[in-house]
C-alpha cells in the first residue's frame, strides 16, 4: 500500500502550481467579467440555448458512427444476465 508521502508526490507531480495559478486567475476574471456584463450574458442566454441542442445532437451522434450505420448484430450475442438485490 502506498503512504499519504507517496500519494502526495504523484498530485504535485500530476497538478504543477502554473496550472493551478491559471485556473484561479481564469476564475476570478470570469467572475469580474460576469460582473459587469451580466445584462448582456442574461439577453445571450436564450439564443445558447438554442444553439445548444443542435450541437449536442451532432456531438452525441458521433459515438454512434455519425452516419445511421448501426451494426445490432454484435449486441444479439451476448445473453443478457439480470442483476439480483443484495436483500
Amino acid at each position: 500500500m502506498r503512504s499519504d508521502q507517496d500519494r502526495n508526490q504523484t498530485l504535485i507531480q500530476r497538478f504543477p502550481a502554473w496550472k493551478g495559478a491559471a485556473a484561479m486567475l481564469a476564475v476570478i476574471a470570469s467572475v469580474y467579467l460576469l460582473r459587469e456584463h451580466w445584462g448582456h450574458v442574461l439577453g445571450v442566454a436564450p439564443y445558447v440555448l438554442l444553439l445548444a441542442c443542435p450541437l449536442m445532437q451532432l456531438s452525441m451522434q458521433s459515438g454512434h458512427g455519425g452516419d445511421g450505420t448501426h451494426d445490432h448484430r454484435e449486441h444479439q450475442d451476448k445473453p443478457v444476465v439480470a442483476e439480483r438485490d443484495a436483500h
